[in-house]
This record gives structure tokens, C-alpha cells and sequence, in this order.
């Protein structure tokens, strides 16, 4: 197990309440399809929350989709044009002054690399004559409010949901950059039109109803965006490296691939987005396919029990958050039912015949396997490792043994330790082990540990 210098752009799920916004208690996600039952007091047979709103005592109120001229959502050139109580975010597509796209290259100083460095394994090489992978927020300009993600009140309203995310990538979405990058006020999320993901024009020119959230999200405009992974070189530091398996559907404006696996489901191991189902696959921390919109009722069955897109078998539909937005993911009773990298997070009352879901984080030693670790490097949460045991040590039958290429690095306070890679990418000294120390060549991002 090598830790990474920067630490990978990574999501983690968050387990949420199902109810909608007029639910009496959050329903636990046991009846009808997935999270489809809202369990407060309407009874209504669905989610509720823009599009998707029951019918129920909160007055069935109706969202317009693509959302009005001045309505959060909607499109604008100025504040003015703009309901009361909501900004005109205005348009960052492009270079200031110039009619050139801006680009993660031209914009943010991240290029686009080609291939690993033959005698660094895991860096990658950057070459002239990549494709660029663009990059902005606001095509048209958008009427939102600032917000904070998670409160009850929010101040979006029923037809809007507060999302920091920037569309317009993969299931990760935004490079690991989000809207706070181009919004200039106080805050890193805005409220965003709802919508639902299979109806046809949900969103405004130039958005796409997200998978994950739900929500309308600036739209992929080229294959590259969907291809765009990071990766880490000396000389240029985080670099984008594209994934040929994706490609932008234009006409859409999502991310679709060819799966590596054709088989994948909700719970398979994977290495990337393009190893689990298109387009409503995304492969979690911990290495975990995901599949999101479990929790939409099948308009052929008006009971609403059934599910347009069912969970595999073993698989459990949870809440995520956004505009009531539902995910497969892997069930278990205990940590034993869920590969490496991977805990089992219990939940109070036993979801779909399981009593938990698997999870690619750790707060604890004892979240993780018997042969693993939680390595939190300070954090609140961490991911499980397998550890190891230092030279003077007491033995462990599941400690593992490093590579020829790491070194044990003692965990302080601890007896056990971590396998760390020698001669790795570093910023400082306190990244690497062995006596080695960060050396730093000419105007190179990064250095490499050495002696």
C-alpha cells in the first residue's frame, strides 16, 4: 500500500434521510423502489422535490422545466433580470476578452498528459498536441442563491437544490474543482434547477440533468472532459490523463463509455468510472462500483413500487443527498462482506435484508479488516491499509510485508506502521521515509525523495 502524495480526488457517499421536504420522519428506505417512499405525512407515492413532486398535502406545487427566465435555474445577463432574493452568476466559458474556451490547461495550469514515465510508474508525461479539457460554469449566465449544502433551509425553494458540484465531467464531476471556483461571493454552493433524469428537456440550454444529484449541471461539450483523470507529474504537478473509454454524448450533454467489465453492477470492483455501468455508474472511494437514480419510480407501474432502475442483487438503494437523489451500493452485515479498502457502516435499523452498506472510508482502526489499518494522516476519515510492523516491532500474523520499493513508516504512538513508497513524489521532507529527503530540480512542481 502506497500513500499518495497528494491524496486522489476522490467522492464519498453520505448516507441521508429519504423523507422529502414536508415528510413528518425519514422513511428507511425499506418499501417500493429503493428510497421512492418519502414516509412523511402526504403518503405521496414518490420522492418529493421538483419534478418529482407527489401530489400530497404540501400543495403539489409545480416547477417549470427548463426553469422560467429570472426563477433559479434560469438563464440571465444581469442581477436585475433575476427574481428578488436571487443573483445573476454570470457566464466563465471562456478566457476574459477573448473568444478562446477556457480550458484546465489555459485557465487553471493543469496540461494534459500522454503516458507514464517508463521509469516512474503511477507519473505521467506531459506532450504538446493533447486535446484540451475545457472547463467553466454558467453557460447563459444562471439566476441562483448562495448556499450551504446540507441545511433544511436553504434558501432554494422547492424547485431548486443547493450543490457545490461543476458540471460537465464524469461521475466525479468538476476535475475536483467546484462552483466556488468561478462564483465570486461569499460560499462555495449554489442552488440549482431540479430535474429528473430521464425526462427530456429538464434543463436550460447548455445544462444536463446530473445522475448523481439530480440536479441541472453544466453539460460535457467535448469526449475530453469525460476522459479527464488526474494524475501527478515532476515537472507540471497535477496533470489531466484521459480515459479513451469515454466520450461526451453532445446531443445530451452527459458522459457515456463503453464498461470494461460489460457485467458490472452496483458492488463489482473497479479502478475508474468506465470500469461500472454507463451512464449511471460512478466508482466510489474504496473501489466500488456504484449506480445512482435507484430510488425513480417506473411510470409503467402506477403503484409507483417499482423501480426504473433496480439496485443488483446485493446491492441496496440509499439516499445521497441532492434533489432526493438514491444510489445502489453494496450491502453487508459485518466488515467480512465487503472487499479490501472497504468498511462496513452499520445503519440503526437493517436496510433491503442488510444490516449495513459497504463504505471506502474509516474513522477507526476497528472500521477496517483484521490484516488493515484506518490511515487517517490526520483527518477526521481515513482509508483502511493493510499496516506493517517496524523493525523493532512486535510480530503480527496479518501485518503485511512491504515491497521491495516501500518502507515501513511507524505510525507514531502506535506499533504498527504503514508501507510507504521510497523515491516518491514529496513537497517537503515529511513525506519521505528511510532517511530520505525531498529533492527539488530546477522548477519542478514536485520533488522526489532521495538520498
Amino acid at each position: 500500500m502506497t500513500l499518495s502524495v497528494l491524496g486522489l480526488l476522490v467522492a464519498s457517499l453520505t448516507i441521508v434521510a429519504c423523507g422529502g421536504d414536508d415528510g413528518a420522519a425519514p422513511d428507511a428506505c425499506t418499501t417500493g423502489p429503493g428510497c421512492a417512499i418519502d414516509g412523511g405525512a402526504d403518503g405521496g407515492p414518490t420522492i418529493d422535490g421538483g419534478p418529482r413532486e407527489d401530489a400530497g398535502a404540501d400543495g403539489g406545487l409545480s416547477c417549470s422545466t427548463p426553469a422560467n427566465a429570472g426563477d433559479v435555474g434560469g438563464q440571465c445577463r444581469a442581477d436585475g433580470s433575476c427574481a428578488a432574493g436571487s443573483m445573476c452568476a454570470e457566464e466563465v466559458t471562456h478566457l476574459p476578452g477573448t473568444g478562446v474556451a477556457l480550458t484546465l490547461s489555459n485557465g487553471l495550469s493543469i496540461p494534459t498528459a500522454a503516458s507514464e514515465d517508463p521509469t516512474h510508474p503511477g507519473e505521467y508525461l506531459v506532450t504538446d498536441g493533447l486535446p484540451e479539457v475545457p472547463i467553466g460554469f454558467g453557460p447563459g449566465g444562471q439566476c441562483t442563491v448562495m448556499c450551504t449544502p446540507g441545511l433544511l433551509d436553504d434558501a432554494c425553494g422547492p424547485c431548486a437544490t443547493c450543490s457545490a458540484t461543476l458540471g460537465g465531467f464524469g461521475a466525479g464531476e468538476g476535475f475536483g474543482f467546484n462552483v466556488g471556483l468561478f462564483v465570486d461571493a461569499a460560499g462555495d454552493a449554489v442552488c440549482r434547477q431540479n430535474c429528473a433524469y430521464d425526462a427530456a428537456d429538464q434543463c436550460s440550454s447548455g445544462y444536463a440533468c446530473s445522475a448523481a444529484e439530480s440536479v441541472c449541471l453544466e453539460a460535457c461539450t467535448a469526449d475530453a472532459q469525460c476522459q479527464a483523470t488526474s494524475a501527478l507529474s515532476r515537472h507540471d504537478g497535477l496533470v489531466a490523463v484521459l480515459d479513451p473509454a469515454a466520450h461526451c454524448n453532445t446531443a445530451s450533454g452527459r458522459c457515456e463509455w463503453t464498461p470494461t467489465n460489460p457485467a458490472a453492477t452496483a458492488g463489482s470492483l473497479c479502478a475508474a468510472d468506465t470500469d461500472c455501468p454507463s451512464p449511471l455508474g460512478a466508482c466510489a472511494q474504496g473501489g466500488l462500483c456504484i449506480t445512482y437514480q435507484c430510488n425513480v419510480p417506473d411510470p409503467a407501474d402506477p403503484s409507483g413500487a417499482t423501480p426504473l432502475h433496480p439496485c443488483a442483487t446485493g446491492s441496496i438503494c440509499l439516499g445521497v443527498g441532492g434533489n432526493d437523489s438514491g444510489a445502489c451500493v453494496k450491502g453487508c452485515d459485518s466488515v467480512d462482506d465487503c472487499p479490501a479498502g472497504n468498511r462496513c457502516a452499520l445503519f440503526g435499523d437493517p436496510v433491503g435484508g442488510f444490516a449495513g452498506a459497504c463504505f471506502g472510508d474509516c474513522i477507526e482502526d476497528a472500521d477496517c479488516h483484521t490484516n488493515e489499518r484506518c490511515a487517517t494522516g490526520g483527518a477526521v476519515r481515513g482509508m483502511c491499509a493493510p499496516f506493517c510492523i517496524p523493525a523493532d516491532g512486535a510480530p503480527d500474523v496479518d501485518a503485511t510485508i512491504c515491497a521491495a520499493d516501500e518502507l515501513c513508516d511507524p505510525v507514531p504512538g502506535w506499533g504498527y506502521g504503514l508501507c510507504t513508497r521510497l523515491n516518491q513524489l514529496c513537497f517537503d521532507d515529511t513525506q519521505c521515509v528511510g532517511g530520505q529527503t525531498c529533492m527539488h530540480l530546477g522548477d519542478d512542481a514536485l520533488g522526489r525523495c532521495g538520498t
